[in-house]
């Protein structure tokens, strides 16, 4: 661990006395380490602070920036302009990290109850300094709001990137929704993993990596990606059954739509894979057949 780093999470660690704290990055270091416990570990977390390798100042600036008027009626145009600007180039700085490129730092994200955003080399530890990653929709909005008011004004300034958001949106939608068993949200998520642009050192971990998504478990021995690959593909279509049917039970009355895994996936070499959307693409297939003539039967 660097030194800076160390020297925060120290200062995090002294601010909470009475807590307990499980800190991946000495608990998950050994390569024997079985990295398919990591979805339940996180998803048994109250809440987890993230210390991502953004400029300690950008976190802060954005909470300063709460309480701004989004609407841009009444004020002066520059200053407005400028306003959203500061906005969105901390918005830009902060979701452009490394952290948010790593398929690790996925289910960090979206398992825990509530997660806070920190930067690794904060020399504070206090409030202003941390942002709830749900909050990312205030701002999000707020941009929104703003850039609405200068394209009705026939202006388009730079709009913040937004996959960052979107992955996070669908992420955690998904995560609020399982219990639901809802249809809909897997397949939008699984488009979401289809679009990033996440990567990790090893192909396996492209599986290891979301298992705690779907809370499957794969045994941890399998040396061969591949072979990884193929028992997740399996679990997974059997997740997909049970959603169907589930869907069936709690809405009888609706079209749920028949969903597969597609013959890509079943043939993908997961060892070429460059980043998520390599082997999430088109991982479904989506039928309009009602699932209910394959299913119903047997309901």
């Amino acid at each position: 661990m660097r030194v800076e780093k160390r020297k925060t999470l120290l200062e995090l660690l002294e601010s909470r006395p009475d807590s307990y704290w499980w800190i991946d990055i000495l608990c998950a270091r050994s390569n024997d380490f079985p990295f398919d416990v990591l979805g339940h570990i996180f998803a048994c977390c109250t809440q987890c602070v993230a210390m991502i390798d953004c400029d300690p100042h950008i976190i802060p600036q954005m909470n300063a920036m709460w309480d701004m008027d989004p609407d841009g009626k009444d004020r002066p145009f520059t200053e407005f302009l400028d306003q959203y600007e500061q906005l969105n180039h901390h918005i830009r700085l902060l979701t452009q990290c490394i952290w948010w490129r790593r398929v690790w730092m996925w289910q960090e994200t979206v398992l825990p109850q509530d997660v806070l955003l920190m930067a690794e080399t904060a020399t504070h530890v206090s409030s202003e300094h941390m942002l709830h990653v749900d909050n990312l929709y205030h701002f999000e909005a707020k941009l929104g709001r703003m850039l609405y008011f200068f394209m009705h004004h026939g202006i388009r300034p730079l709009h913040a990137p937004a996959p960052a958001f979107k992955e996070l949106r669908a992420s955690r939608q998904f995560n609020m929704d399982l219990h639901c068993m809802d249809l809909g949200s897997l397949v939008t998520l699984l488009q979401v993993f289809g679009q990033s642009s996440r990567e990790c050192k090893y192909a396996a971990h492209y599986v290891y990596g979301v298992l705690g998504m779907f809370q499957l478990d794969i045994p941890p021995t399998m040396t061969d990606p591949n072979q990884v690959w193929q028992c997740f593909l399996q679990k997974f279509e059997h997740f997909i059954s049970d959603l169907m049917r589930q869907s069936l039970s709690t809405n009888p009355m609706d079209a749920i739509p028949l969903v597969t895994i597609s013959d890509r996936a079943r043939q993908f070499d997961i060892s070429t894979a460059q980043n998520m959307a390599d082997v999430y693409r088109d991982l479904l297939i989506v039928y309009d057949a009602d699932v209910q003539s394959v299913f119903g039967s047997s309901s």
